[in-house]
């Protein structure tokens, strides 16, 4: 069955975006965001061990922080999938608004300051 996508609004611009995960020996997770016309296609790779639950960390609840403050990243919250849009366009793309972009988003999260506080990320 197909997951259907959710719609978010970053720089006056609607998107659509999902998140699934796959299960190997580590969870490799997908959020994967697209212009309502479809022609940018922005794809955020993740890969962390999987919780005690043998979930995905990224779906279940991250604990990572950020300066003195912890926070929970999970990525079925649009919060933080506006977060990371907001800053891949900004930094990332220089304006494109055509094609598709793969990103490492366990680097993303480090770039946008977050500290992996349980080391459930893995280096990709």
């Amino acid at each position: 069955m197909r997951k259907t996508m959710r719609k978010i609004v970053v720089r006056n611009q609607t998107y659509f975006w999902n998140h699934k995960g796959n299960r190997d020996f580590v969870c490799h997770s997908t959020l994967t965001l697209c212009t309502e016309n479809r022609k940018l296609r922005i794809i955020l790779n993740f890969k962390a061990h999987d919780t005690f639950t043998a979930g995905s960390p990224l779906n279940e609840g991250l604990i990572m922080t950020r300066g003195e403050e912890n926070i929970v990243i999970n990525l079925n919250q649009p919060r933080f999938v506006a977060e990371m849009l907001q800053y891949v366009l900004d930094h990332k793309l220089d304006d494109a608004s055509v094609g598709q972009y793969h990103f490492n988003g366990n680097h993303l999260l480090l770039e946008l300051g977050y500290v992996d506080a349980e080391n459930y990320l893995v280096d990709q």
